[in-house]
Parts: C-alpha cells; structure tokens; sequence
C-alpha cells in the first residue's frame, strides 16, 4: 500500500513527536520538577518555533534542505543564532524577516 506524500508527513511528524516526547520533553520536565520541588529555584522554558524565511534566506534555505526538511519543525540549536544575534552580524545570509523575528522575540524573552 502505497501512502500519499502527506500522509508521509504526519507519520513523520508523530514518530518525531513521541521520541522527542520521550527522549527530551519527559526528562526535562521530570528534572524541572525536581528543581522546582526545592523551591531554591526560578525557572524559565522556552519553545523555539522558528525556521527562518526560506524563500529569501540562503542559510534557513541551506538548512531545510540539508538538514530540516519541510515536514520538521525547527531544528535543534536553531534558537542559538537569535540568541546570539548572528542575523545581524552576518546580514547577507539573513533576511529582514530574519532579523525583525529575532529582535521582537528577544524583547519579549524573559530569560
């Protein structure tokens, strides 16, 4: 039986769902417990969506095509080039798109 290009998709998208789920988001969130349980602790959580303008930017555009493909979400570690502001310092493999994202969501960032 032969299965349609979305269904692909979804499959993929439960598979990588219930690993992460259980590989990451259960851990952490079992350790975030215990660190709460102390009450010595103030903790932030943050959930990266963000994949970049694929149409206009050459580096997201490298990344879904080597790395990242359509039906994935962002990759891990993508958050670290907002972080750190890399849209602004290397300007010709971001877009506007980029760098507007990037400094709304650093202002709202309670990190």
């Amino acid at each position: 039986m032969d299965m349609a290009a979305s269904d692909t998709i979804i499959l993929h998208r439960i598979i990588t769902n219930m690993l992460g789920d259980r590989y990451i988001v259960c851990p952490m969130e079992s350790f975030i417990d215990s660190l709460l349980a102390t009450k010595k602790f103030s903790i932030n959580q943050y959930y990266w969506q963000y994949k970049g303008s694929h149409r206009t930017s050459s580096f997201w555009n490298t990344f879904q095509r080597v790395w990242c493909g359509q039906w994935m979400g962002s990759c891990h570690s993508f958050e670290m080039f907002g972080i750190f502001g890399i849209p602004f310092l290397q300007s010709e493999l971001f877009d506007h798109s980029d760098r507007y994202f990037i400094k709304k969501k650093s202002l709202n960032c309670n990190l």
